[in-house]
């Protein structure tokens, strides 16, 4: 049988529309990447910074760009795996896409007012104004967009299709989405962590005080190594290696949100070489202050220990029969 569904509606048409858009927000990705390069460079060269704080923000795009392009080519060809994939793309998008409006909804009044020089603060209807457009703008791409994909490629007769297009096995089929979407996760933090010493400057929160130097880098790498074990305990669904991912998640949360609370966060700032004005104008709108740094910790940390216990669930079930051991003799 070439479908799990009879009848159903051909979507090939559908998804051939939708790969040409992830394409482009692929495109855009890159050149917003591109834009970050040309900005960095520009601050370096006035001496105004480090491109190393830059860095997370140009690597994201750029991986989103790639993570976009590629899927967006799977769901023209209606690829089972391009499918797949989109739906744990799509659902971290929108936990992270509701963290983040809850976020700027929280600060944003205080950073607008923090962001105008001092004596030229814009009328409080403007500031309103402004404070409503560009939440409303972050709300549709950031939960709009993705709520889309995800309602799209959830849709019965968008599985049909791509089953029908592609009949035999793929290799997403055999692993259960969370499982996979925690595996990508923590692959991305295997390639990602061992880079962090060198964009934060040698610095490594851990619990209350920031290591630094060439200690902090080898935490760092540390970390990459032990989500790189990881990775491959939750792929193949091994529950000690699963708690190893466990342990590391909420482990640097914990350590993040004790050192925010208790360490001043212009000594990561200063690590990183960012401009000492630029930091008085963070500070001004809020952001370096213990709550805000600690709940944007909780905010990206929570989602994450959510996605490992609904993984958990997908484990095989451990037998507590004692083992048969054959007669000897």
């Amino acid at each position: 049988m070439n479908s799990s569904i009879r009848p159903y509606r051909d979507r090939r048409t559908a998804l051939l529309i939708a790969g040409v858009l992830e394409i482009l927000l692929g495109v855009g990705a890159w050149l917003m990447a591109a834009f970050m390069v040309w900005v960095a460079s520009m601050v370096a060269a006035q001496g105004a910074g480090s491109k190393g704080s830059m860095i997370p923000g140009m690597a994201a795009y750029g991986i989103a760009g790639l993570v976009f392009v590629i899927l967006g080519v799977g769901s023209i060809r209606a690829r089972r795996w391009a499918r797949a994939l989109w739906l744990i793309v799509s659902s971290f998008w929108l936990i992270w896409g509701v963290v983040t409006v809850a976020v700027m909804a929280w600060f944003m009044p205080s950073a607008l007012a923090g962001a105008a020089p001092a004596g030229q603060q814009p009328p409080p209807g403007v500031q309103s104004i402004l404070w409503i457009a560009i939440l409303s703008f972050v709300a549709v791409f950031m939960i709009g967009l993705p709520a889309s994909l995800l309602a799209f490629y959830r849709s019965p007769h968008v599985k049909a299709t791509c089953e029908a297009a592609a009949p035999e096995p793929c290799w997403t089929d055999g692993c259960p989405l969370p499982v996979l979407g925690a595996t990508l996760w923590f692959a991305s933090m295997t390639l990602t962590l061992p880079w962090m010493g060198w964009v934060y400057g040698g610095l490594y929160p851990f619990f209350g005080h920031f290591v630094q130097g060439a200690a902090g880098h080898g935490l760092w790498m540390v970390s990459g190594l032990l989500s790189g074990i990881a990775t491959y305990g939750i792929y193949r669904r091994i529950h000690t290696l699963w708690l190893l991912g466990l342990v590391l998640v909420l482990g640097q949360g914990i350590s993040a949100t004790v050192t925010y609370a208790v360490v001043d966060p212009k000594e990561l700032f200063a690590a990183m070489g960012t401009e000492a004005a630029a930091v008085e104008q963070i500070e001004r709108m809020g952001m370096l202050r213990p709550s805000f740094m600690i709940g944007f910790v909780s905010a990206a940390i929570l989602p994450m220990v959510g996605l490992l216990l609904w993984a958990r669930a997908c484990f095989p079930k451990r037998s507590t029969e004692p083992a048969v051991h054959p007669p000897q003799g």
